[in-house]
């Protein structure tokens, strides 16, 4: 059966032992991923090579998760490093199912693509933050709790 997860790695560039990171240290990037058969895939925006100067970037929609895509996963969904990486599956409303849920969040991938395009990739709103927005149109909320359970130990 399909299931969405919600998924967080640590971000290698972020490691507190760099310098002139201050504020970023030990950072998470948010993630969601369809498990439906074959290969998992992802919903993400990424930041600009610059991390904190430039605009949201949106990579494909639903492509492979893992591997050159996700740092400490697979292609297959194995978790190389389970202080770096952790996943929980979402509990979707009454009613929703996740291949319908997996097509409208496309629809909304989509929608960012064309119209937020000079959207600031900063420290106030990132992955994070366009993931918390995805999951509150499909009608769930990204509470303390639910971050949580999916924080991996190393950040």
């Amino acid at each position: 059966m399909a299931k969405i997860l919600l998924a967080a790695n640590y971000i290698t560039n972020t490691d507190s032992t760099a310098a002139g990171w201050i504020g970023v240290e030990d950072s998470g990037h948010l993630q969601l991923v369809y498990e439906g058969g074959g290969a998992p895939r992802e919903m993400e925006v990424q930041a600009p090579s610059l991390v904190t100067l430039g605009d949201w970037q949106y990579p494909t929609f639903s492509r492979i998760h893992g591997g050159q895509n996700t740092d400490y996963v697979n292609e297959q969904g194995l978790v190389l490093n389970p202080n770096r990486y952790a996943s929980i599956e979402l509990d979707l409303p009454f009613g929703q199912d996740p291949n319908g849920v997996w097509q409208l969040l496309s629809q909304v991938h989509d929608s960012f693509i064309l119209h937020g395009s000079n959207i600031n990739y900063d420290i106030e709103q990132n992955s994070n933050t366009y993931i918390n927005t995805v999951l509150s149109i499909v009608g769930i909320d990204l509470d303390a709790a639910l971050l949580h359970s999916v924080t991996p130990e190393d950040v």
